[in-house]
C-alpha cells in the first residue's frame, strides 16, 4: 500500500494589515492610519480575488492511493495501521469539538445541567467528553495492533475495543476537528 495525500488548495487572503497593528481586530478602525490599512487590505483582496484565487480554486487536491492485493487480505488490520496514527495527531492537533451524547462518555464527564442562553454554548466538559471519546477510539485500535503479537481474550476487553470501535463508527463525520 502506498498513500500519498498532499495538503488541500489554499487560495491568498488579504493580509489583514489591520490586524497586525491593532489589538482588536473585531474593533472598527478609528484612526486615520487604520482606515487607511483597512483600505489597502480591502483592495489588496480585491485584487486577489480577480487575478490568483480563481486560477486556485481550480486546483484538486493531490490523492494518490495505491493498494495492493495482499492490503486486502487483512483489511481491518491494513485499515488500523492507517486510523490509529490519524487518531493519535487528531488528539494532539484538535482545534476544536463535535457534539458528543452524554450516554458515550461516564458520569462524571455528562453535560452539567444548566439553562443555556444559545443552542451553540457548552458546558465545561465539553471538550473533555471529546477527549475521553477520542482516547477509547485510540485505545480500541492501540489493542487491535498489539493483538498481531500476542492475542489475549478478555471479555472486558473484548466490550472496551468494541465500543471504541462503535465510538468511531458514530464520530466518523466529526473527525475533522
Amino acid at each position: 500500500m502506498k498513500i500519498h495525500i498532499g495538503p488541500y488548495p489554499e487560495q491568498h487572503l488579504r493580509s489583514k494589515l489591520l490586524d497586525t497593528y491593532t489589538k482588536d481586530y473585531f474593533a472598527d478602525p478609528v484612526t486615520r492610519f487604520e482606515k487607511f490599512l483597512d483600505k489597502t487590505d480591502i483592495c489588496f483582496q480585491f485584487i486577489l480575488n480577480h487575478t490568483v484565487n480563481p486560477i486556485l480554486a481550480r486546483r484538486k487536491r493531490k490523492i494518490k492511493v495505491h493498494i495492493d492485493d495482499y492490503d486486502v487480505w487483512g483489511a481491518d488490520h491494513t485499515m488500523t495501521l492507517v486510523i490509529h496514527p490519524i487518531l493519535v495527531r487528531l488528539k494532539e492537533k484538535k482545534n476544536g469539538a463535535p457534539w458528543t451524547d452524554d450516554e458515550d462518555v461516564p458520569e462524571h464527564l455528562r453535560s452539567s445541567v444548566f439553562a443555556r442562553e444559545n443552542e451553540w454554548d457548552t458546558d465545561k466538559n465539553h471538550f473533555a467528553r471529546w477527549d475521553w471519546i477520542l482516547s477509547e477510539m485510540i485505545w480500541a485500535f492501540e489493542q487491535e495492533l498489539k493483538e498481531e503479537e500476542c492475542y489475549v481474550s478478555d471479555t472486558e476487553i473484548e466490550k472496551r475495543k468494541q465500543n471504541g470501535r462503535r465510538l468511531f463508527a458514530k464520530y466518523y463525520n466529526g473527525l475533522w476537528y
